[in-house]
């Protein structure tokens, strides 16, 4: 078994920080409204190009980690289970942000470092590393995302606000505690 997850909306909650980036720019969003697939379809691209740089750009100041993420990443490690964080973020600032996030979070270099984190730029991108990895499970938060990832044999969505339906193509979840059950850990 080879573990890969997402970032955004996996390991980081940026719930909060979207309901407020939204009302700063005159958009009154909720919680279901705040998933990336649905977001963009409520905010015109120039606004949701604002949000997405301000969000990804300023060190994630309004967002938090998951509840048991970190938790369950020491479980997954005391396991030797090998794992990854494939993310998609442009390059430059926005990878560097993540990584001074997770560095505040006590995830990098311990859990994630030069060694087992990827950035890539597009969604198709994600299954190329993937199979490079050789990832059997992988987490992410987008629908879309999921369906690219052909040569990941178990896909789980991390739908945490309970807003998507099920498909064929992957297991629906909500939270770490339902990760570590799928892991069987």
């Amino acid at each position: 078994m080879k573990i890969g997850f997402d970032l955004d909306g996996v390991i980081i909650d940026h719930t909060f920080a979207k309901i407020k980036l939204a009302a700063d720019l005159g958009f009154n969003i909720t919680k279901k409204d705040t998933p990336s697939e649905i977001l963009k379809t409520i905010l015109p691209k120039k606004n949701l190009d604002e949000l997405r740089k301000t969000l990804y750009g300023k060190n994630h100041v309004e967002s938090s980690l998951l509840d048991g993420s970190k938790k369950i990443i020491q479980e997954i490690v005391l396991h030797g289970l090998p794992f990854f964080l494939v993310s998609r973020r442009n390059p430059g600032i926005f990878i560097s942000a993540a990584i001074k996030f997770l560095k505040k979070e006590g995830f990098w270099p311990k859990y994630f470092n030069e060694t087992n984190s990827f950035f890539v730029v597009e969604k198709e991108d994600k299954n190329t590393k993937a199979k490079e990895l050789g990832i059997t499970h992988y987490f992410d938060d987008e629908p879309d995302v999921l369906e690219k990832l052909k040569s990941v044999k178990n896909r789980f969505l991390f739908d945490n606000h309970n807003v998507f339906p099920e498909k064929s193509f992957y297991t629906k979840i909500s939270s770490w505690k339902d990760i570590k059950k799928q892991l069987h850990i």
